[in-house]
């Protein structure tokens, strides 16, 4: 936002931007947008289940709203990385924009250009600005941030309408003209709705939800699981601190443990963990603390340290607790533990024997209907499914347990066979 802003204060105000009658106005309007951030401090000093940035002091505070911690995504993607983006972002806008509507943004655009230049180069500033950053930003879901560019797009198109509407006006035939506008833009929302419906409506989306409470399902009691897959974790969040489902699962993102204000949502929550595993836990968050506050630091000696701890979650819980692994990739784990594929999770075992596991009935609401919308990033968490249920199988074959396999192949056959649309 800010080079389009600076460019339509200096370009209003002049030099007079900076004299006290303009610069005081302007900063305290600022500073009082700001004070909506006076939320974050005052709801993380009441103790919330998962403290997210722990924003309580100025220094913790500044690193949570400046995103300190996916810095590292931005400016960082090669130019491969930045033209793949942008033609996401080429389909995203015909997606939303098709192409009988684009004739409208044209001519707001030039509507502008004969006008007034001054907002047009605003606008585009700020379009540009949104695509940059946009296609500079490496991350999977990336959609969000192309927004702003959206909503500039659609005050072009408006620009466009509103020129229409005044060459109406002036029309001598404006009755006859007005009339046919009004049916054109009551059907052109009935034509959006109906192209874009079978996208927006999730009205049957239950993947989320379904997927999060089978892996409940596959835990045993007491169980401790690591994941480093947010689509898993963040449903199951819900399943967990709204519905109150499965206290006893210990379930823990070890893409957060690489951040010192998570363990205070393990201390509280995970009391017995926490403990028979604190001295790797104080031992990371010391060796972590430069990286968090700008000083310099070792990167191997924090990964290392890190390693630590996770391995102590598995080592000093093994005999007693039963262990789960719902890494995608490969874990960094110091032992090499046997990875047996339970339901939609693996169990880590020690020991190279059969381990009977009785498969609860998954709930897969609609994984196969064609009829709902599935996106790339749905297709692959769904494919977890047929991917576990064949690795059962080949664990059940390994040790000839031939009837095991008919029955687990007969329950999903549809799944194993037909392809995810």
């Amino acid at each position: 936002l800010s080079p389009a802003i600076l460019f339509i204060l200096i370009t209003t105000y002049g030099r007079d931007i900076f004299s006290t009658k303009r610069l005081i106005p302007i900063l305290c309007l600022f500073f009082l947008g700001l004070t909506i951030y006076i939320f974050l401090p005052v709801r993380s000093s009441l103790n919330p289940i998962m403290d997210w940035g722990a924003p309580k002091s100025w220094v913790t505070f500044k690193m949570h709203v400046t995103g300190w911690q996916y810095q590292v995504w931005m400016f960082a993607g090669s130019t491969d990385i930045m033209v793949f983006h942008l033609r996401n972002f080429v389909k995203l806008f015909f997606r939303q924009f098709p192409l009988y509507i684009l004739p409208l943004s044209v001519l707001g655009i030039w509507r502008l250009f004969t006008s007034d230049r001054r907002i047009l180069i605003f606008l585009s500033i700020l379009l540009f600005a949104y695509v940059f950053y946009g296609i500079n930003y490496e991350i999977p879901d990336i959609d969000a941030y192309f927004l702003g560019a959206f909503v500039v797009n659609a005050i072009f198109i408006g620009t466009g309408l509103h020129f229409i509407f005044q060459l109406i006006e002036n029309s001598k035939i404006r009755k006859g003209i007005s009339h046919a506008f009004v049916i054109i833009f009551i059907i052109l929302p009935l034509i959006l709705l109906k192209k874009n419906y079978f996208q927006a409506d999730r009205s049957r989306d239950h993947f989320a939800y379904d997927l999060a409470s089978n892996i409940m399902r596959s835990a045993r009691k007491d169980a401790i699981i690591l994941t480093n897959e947010w689509d898993h974790y963040s449903p199951w969040l819900y399943l967990r601190w709204i519905e109150y489902k499965r206290p006893d699962v210990k379930y823990l993102d070890v893409e957060l443990c690489r951040r010192s204000w998570y363990f205070d949502y393990i201390k509280r929550n995970y009391a017995d963990l926490y403990w028979k595993s604190e001295n790797e836990i104080s031992r990371f968050v010391q060796e972590v603390h430069p990286f968090e506050s700008r000083q310099p630091f070792n990167s191997q000696i924090i990964e290392n340290a890190y390693v630590s701890m996770l391995c102590s979650f598995l080592s000093k819980n093994f005999s007693t607790k039963p262990l789960y692994d719902d890494v995608l990739g490969e874990a960094k784990f110091e032992k090499p533990y046997l990875k047996v594929p339970e339901g939609m999770i693996f169990s880590l075992k020690d020991s190279l024997i059969y381990y009977p596991f009785n498969l609860p009935a998954l709930e897969m609401r609609g994984i196969l209907d064609k009829g709902i919308y599935k996106d790339d990033r749905t297709l692959f968490t769904l494919k977890r499914y047929p991917f576990m249920i064949d690795f059962r199988l080949r664990y059940l074959s390994y040790y000839g347990k031939e009837e095991e396999v008919k029955i687990l192949q007969g329950r999903y056959s549809k799944l194993l066979n037909e392809p995810m649309q």
